[in-house]
């Protein structure tokens, strides 16, 4: 019998002779894109259905919430509101769905479309990989293994509830590693060294403070500022986590109280306590005792951050405890993409929890609470000297998983492979044809994506990298930036005039109506492209004479709109300032 083989990850391998067809073009190693092979087409590639499922997964998120909440306040005997559930497991919740469904419709339109499937090697591990917290499943969701994992569930699934004729060869692992954590370096572990010292010194007057800053972004210098305006010392506190002991026993007599209106829910339904993250079952007590026993302030009146809610899981647990008992919360923006994107369930989650939530300077016209302020990193230090001509160009590539993680208007494997191979092509043109000195720059944290071998196949030997070359190096060292997405970068270098262009397609990262405009004067601006052809015709004519573009009339014009509205740099030291007056403000009960 001549078998079709259904390959999903790129941790598979062909079996015999067998015929061949790709799940996707994170399939393969060696390249962005898989060439003289079958590849399933990609369900998000219809950028419509992409935003059709978002609503889809976001009302899903909603019901499963409120009997999520219900399960959980009954298994550990509390009586919490669905709003602390929402602040505890909304991340993890959210992520999961998104990165099931996405695994889910990719499986489904393989079989679709490719009716000869008939084999598959699936992954055979003894305990299903469980994470510690929400940054651990993220990670887990990012790595090859735990996706060959994940499809295997699927696929097992659906030749159930299908009777599908598919033979399953087994591939068993019994101790390889998954990526749950980043490895601390040493200056993580002088780090916390120096941070159990000072809450050992400190422990009793940090437990009386009645506003919390922490993981603001504003730097230690400002935090410790404004708490000794407020009359109180900072409060530096370690997210520790307890020993994943996990009781499969446990997880497999629990049952979620809810309908499931199709297979995907049905799916979702038996392997939700499976997946879930030990902090919200095995480990929910232990945290408990944790925040106890720590340092964290007694009875606070309102808490102050900005990065915390999907990576400092007990702290996210304490913020959820402390507004149940009447603590505000000043959430403020963190990145690039808020305020511009079409669709961002990360930004609306944080202004449903929070009672202030801070921009960069955009505004919301149907959510009051949505305040106007400044850039919370700390970037007025960087220094650069400008030059007229571009002797060296910082390409800055964006750094996704190569599988699908949350859902929002820029998602999408395929658009990141085809993204990825039109960066290359960008920059192996501008290098090879117009003898530019082009250096791409990469995130540590590469997500399977085998970029250093595959630019380097393509005569590209040096690389800038975030945990080699700081941001503040970047901006001494090349004279000209080049962002290949709408982010974080952009916005910084607006706001810091570091001369730079962008390059995005709108067609797969759409717009929120009301930005468009803005974009559009960009683009008038020869700041903004859509195009790498553009972009590159430009940069020939800036070559030698950068200045006579970036400080004209006109540029400076958008640029300072631009920047006022998306950018707001504190440039007059007003920041600590107006914070304060905000935490008054609100700590008093005014609006």
């Amino acid at each position: 019998m001549q078998y079709t083989q259904l390959i999903s990850t790129s941790n598979e391998e062909k079996i015999n002779d067998n015929n061949v067809i790709y799940l996707g073009n994170w399939c393969k190693n060696d390249d962005y894109i898989i060439k003289d092979h079958t590849v399933t087409s990609y369900h998000w590639d219809d950028r419509n259905k992409l935003e059709k499922d978002n609503y889809y997964i976001t009302d899903l998120y909603e019901k499963l919430l409120k009997q999520l909440s219900l399960s959980l306040n009954e298994l550990h005997s509390k009586s919490y509101s669905e709003n602390y559930w929402r602040i505890v497991t909304g991340y993890w919740l959210f992520y999961y769905l998104s990165v099931n469904f996405d695994r889910w419709e990719n499986i489904n339109s393989s079989l679709n479309e490719f009716k000869e499937i008939n084999f598959y090697q699936a992954i055979n591990i003894r305990n299903q990989p469980v994470a510690k917290n929400t940054r651990e499943f993220m990670n887990l969701a990012s790595d090859v293994k735990w996706n060959h994992f994940t499809y295997t569930k699927i696929i097992n699934f659906l030749i159930k509830k299908k009777n599908l004729n598919i033979s399953i060869f087994e591939k068993n692992y019994n101790n390889e590693p998954f990526y749950y954590n980043y490895k601390p370096n040493i200056k993580h572990k002088i780090k916390k060294t120096l941070i159990k010292l000072y809450v050992y010194f400190f422990n009793k007057k940090i437990k009386k403070n009645k506003i919390i800053l922490f993981k603001t972004y504003l730097g230690l210098i400002n935090e410790i500022k404004i708490n000794f305006k407020l009359k109180q010392l900072p409060l530096i506190f370690l997210n520790n986590n307890p020993e994943n002991k996990i009781n499969f026993k446990l997880r497999d007599s629990l049952k979620l109280h809810f309908d499931p209106k199709n297979s995907f829910e049905e799916f979702i339904i038996q392997d939700i306590f499976k997946s879930m993250p030990s902090e919200l079952l095995e480990n929910y007590e232990t945290i408990e005792e944790y925040i106890q026993k720590s340092e964290l302030p007694d009875d606070p009146s309102l808490i102050v951050s900005t990065r915390t809610l999907a990576t400092d899981n007990i702290f996210v647990r304490y913020i959820a405890k402390k507004k149940e008992n009447g603590c505000k919360l000043i959430y403020a923006q963190h990145g690039g993409v808020y305020g511009h994107i079409k669709f961002h369930w990360a930004e609306d989650h944080e202004i449903k929890i929070s009672d202030r939530y801070l921009t960069w300077g955009w505004k919301k016209e149907s959510k009051k609470t949505v305040i106007p302020f400044y850039l919370m990193k700390n970037i007025n230090e960087f220094s650069f000297k400008k030059s007229n001509h571009i002797n060296n160009l910082c390409y800055f590539l964006r750094s996704r998983p190569k599988y699908t993680g949350r859902i929002d208007s820029s998602t999408g494997s395929n658009q990141m492979a085809k993204y990825y191979k039109n960066c290359l092509k960008f920059a192996k043109d501008l290098k090879d044809k117009n003898n530019f000195n082009i250096v791409p720059r990469l995130h540590e944290a590469q997500f399977e994506w085998n970029h250093i071998n595959i630019w380097r196949n393509n005569n590209f030997n040096k690389f800038s990298f975030t945990d080699k070359e700081s941001l503040d190096q970047v901006y001494k060292n090349y004279e000209l930036l080049i962002y290949s997405y709408i982010g974080t970068g952009f916005l910084e270098s607006i706001a810091l005039n570091k001369p730079f262009i962008l390059i995005s397609s709108l067609q797969e990262w759409p717009l929120r109506n009301e930005v468009i405009k803005d974009f559009d004067d960009l683009e008038k601006a020869k700041i903004f492209f859509r195009d790498n052809n553009d972009a590159k015709l430009h940069l020939k004519k800036i070559y030698n004479n950068i200045n006579d573009w970036w400080d004209n009339t006109e540029t400076m014009k958008v640029k300072n709109y631009f920047k006022e509205k998306y950018a707001r740099i504190d440039i007059n030291g007003r920041r600590n300032e107006h914070l304060c007056n905000l935490i008054n403000n609100l700590n008093n009960n005014e609006t």
